[in-house]
């Protein structure tokens, strides 16, 4: 609520001065979207997307994008494997890839600045020349050498095997890859040997234990992605199903807990603090610790985050996400939720 209470106040000027100027010449509307960033401190917003999101409501500008399947594109995951995915359909309507999209943008600010005389900035609009795909991939190589001298012909021979990044070598006009990492021993340092840097545990925030020492919040509340739903659900938000499947997060509460608190699977919660409140569903799950309870993080009926406490860590300015306490109250069961969802265990196989 907090992001889309600060999106709307700072879109809200440049919004305004549009509609003031509605049938004035482009550069009239232009002026007053300048004036309205610089002076009312409006903010401008883009969007590339393949369908309305949240953020699309706040956007002065949206660009239709392209999708997986509708352009050409190379991905890696947590292997380290380098795929090629082909386009196999042409994207809808007038959408683009993001890096055309992009080249587009910045080879037009490049030429109004040039007519301006304006080199500088001219120069930092430079080197978005690309004509396909494979060009944007190949100029990625000056920034990674992990994938030096691959081209889209030869990720197409590998198929869907790819190839495990960093390519040490091309041989036959083959991607020779890596399969392990530092096998040899020696690691990126002048001497090839890692560097184990101790760190001493400074103890709990201070916020954190003034939580762990009131008996009003038990509870380690524990977090992240169930793979019922991806990300934080924007995609499943769309679709029925989905959010018949899951209509509020899921709490997973130990056995012990769940028999101390006189819950059932099915049971809608709340979990409080002084920083605030969510509501979920109970699954009683034997893989949780006594006291620790786990919920997914990214449910958009009620977010992990209303619980979280203010606390940042110095050094990388993160809030402790894992970090937060909480009491636990049953609020009631609603028949339909409770008979029509799975609580099966999905730790469990055979």
């Amino acid at each position: 609520q907090g992001l889309r209470r600060t999106l709307a106040r700072r879109t809200q000027p440049v919004r305004d001065a549009l509609d003031r100027t509605i049938g004035a010449p482009m550069e009239e509307r232009v002026k007053a979207v300048l004036d309205a960033l610089e002076n009312e401190n409006g903010l401008f917003v883009i969007v590339q997307d393949i369908y309305p999101t949240e953020t699309m409501r706040y956007a002065h500008l949206v660009f239709p994008a392209a999708q997986w399947g509708e352009m050409n594109l190379t991905s890696m995951n947590g292997e380290r494997r380098l795929r090629l995915y082909e386009k196999f359909m042409d994207p809808p309507g007038e959408a683009q890839p993001d890096w055309k999209i992009m080249a587009m943008m910045a080879n037009t600010l490049k030429k109004l600045y040039e007519a301006e005389g304006n080199s500088a900035m001219a120069q930092r609009f430079s080197g978005f020349d690309w004509e396909t795909d494979e060009d944007v991939f190949i100029d990625s190589q000056n920034g990674n050498g992990d994938y030096k001298g691959v081209t889209y012909d030869m990720l197409r021979e590998l198929g869907t095997n790819g190839v495990q990044l960093p390519v040490v070598k091309i041989e036959g006009g083959k991607p020779v890859g890596t399969v392990r990492t530092n096998a040899d021993g020696k690691f990126g340092t002048p001497d090839g040997k890692a560097r184990f840097i101790p760190a001493p545990w400074p103890g709990y925030p201070e916020i954190v234990q003034k939580l762990i020492d009131d008996p009003r919040y038990p509870y380690w509340v524990n977090n992240g992605r169930f793979n019922r739903v991806w990300q934080t659900m924007y995609d499943d938000t769309r679709k029925a199903f989905g959010m018949e499947r899951l209509p509020l997060p899921l709490i997973e509460v130990n056995p012990q807990d769940a028999e101390k608190e006189g819950l059932q699977n099915g049971d809608l919660v709340e979990l409080f603090n002084p920083y605030g409140t969510v509501t979920g569903i109970v699954q009683i799950v034997d893989s949780m610790r006594p006291g620790h309870l786990f919920m997914m993080f990214e449910h958009t009926k009620g977010w992990l985050n209303s619980i979280t406490t203010p606390y940042v860590d110095p050094a990388t300015n993160i809030p402790w996400y894992k970090g937060t306490r909480a009491g636990l109250r049953k609020v009631g069961r609603i028949a339909d939720i409770a008979d029509n969802l799975t609580f099966a265990s999905y730790l469990e196989f055979g």
